[in-house]
């Protein structure tokens, strides 16, 4: 970690750098917001062109420059697309309005440019959708196996995996990534934390779910999610439509499960 990033850390912790009234009264209820419903931790949500952002909305100026050079800044810090996309959104939602996609699409570009440029990640994570990767799922998987094992019980008759897949040819690096984050957020909610997920190829994703009466209904209710999401985030020209959602039994084997993982992603 570098002194910048050390002086900035302290900073948060203490009183933000004061600023012209109506743009500090914007940036504490952008704060205040973006701590309830989308960051994670408030000891590193502040960041100089937060100052940038909330003062050229005040002013009625463009505020493209200052939304990548924030983009950028959650990148090198760590943060996931998803999440540094829904804290500008909160920032617009505090002033009363929606952000534009030249907005969306600055923080993006940012992003981008950070995730480049930053030490890789620790752990076994996406950075784009914020999903864990497939090696996280078969350990998750492996360990299933195990539990079912001891237990005398047939994981194929318990669990089965939901294979949802929107991708799309020929797009660019924006628009997978636009699509990366909102797939991230629709798995996140439709699953929670209790159903391990991953990111089985680009515009491809898997969820590890129980095996019960309720799993047809889940499915249903998981495409639906994906239509309203990719309307809600303007990603629809990037998403498969209609998505292909489907449920993938496990095989008898767990030395099975790299080649059932791998032509999910292929399909």
């Amino acid at each position: 970690m570098n002194p910048f990033q050390v002086s900035l850390i302290r900073m948060t912790h203490g009183r933000l750098p004061p600023l012209e009234a109506p743009a500090q009264r914007l940036r504490d209820r952008w704060r205040d917001e973006s701590l309830a419903a989308v960051w994670l931790h408030d000891g590193d949500w502040y960041h100089p062109a937060v100052d940038a952002l909330a003062e050229g909305i005040v002013e009625q100026r463009d505020v493209t420059g200052a939304a990548e050079r924030l983009g950028r800044a959650r990148a090198e810090l760590g943060v996931g697309i998803g999440e540094a996309i829904d804290d500008v959104t909160c920032l617009y939602a505090a002033a009363g309005a929606e952000p534009g996609p030249d907005v969306l699409r600055a923080v993006s570009v940012g992003w981008v440019v950070g995730n480049e440029t930053a030490p890789a990640p620790v752990g076994l994570v996406d950075p784009w959708s914020g999903l864990p990767t497939l090696d996280y799922l078969l350990l998750r998987l492996r360990e299933t196996y195990g539990e079912a094992g001891r237990q005398g019980k047939d994981p194929t008759t318990t669990r089965a995996l939901v294979v949802v897949d929107v991708a799309v040819e020929q797009l660019t690096a924006f628009q997978r990534l636009a699509r990366a984050a909102a797939m991230g957020k629709v798995m996140a909610d439709s699953f929670g934390e209790g159903h391990p997920m991953a990111v089985a190829a680009p515009g491809v994703y898997v969820a590890l779910v129980p095996r019960d009466a309720g799993l047809g209904a889940r499915v249903s209710e998981l495409r639906a999610a994906v239509d309203l999401a990719a309307r809600a985030r303007g990603v629809s020209a990037v998403v498969r439509r209609p998505p292909r959602v489907w449920v993938e039994g496990l095989p008898a084997s767990v030395d099975d499960v790299p080649a059932l993982l791998g032509a999910a992603g292929a399909a």
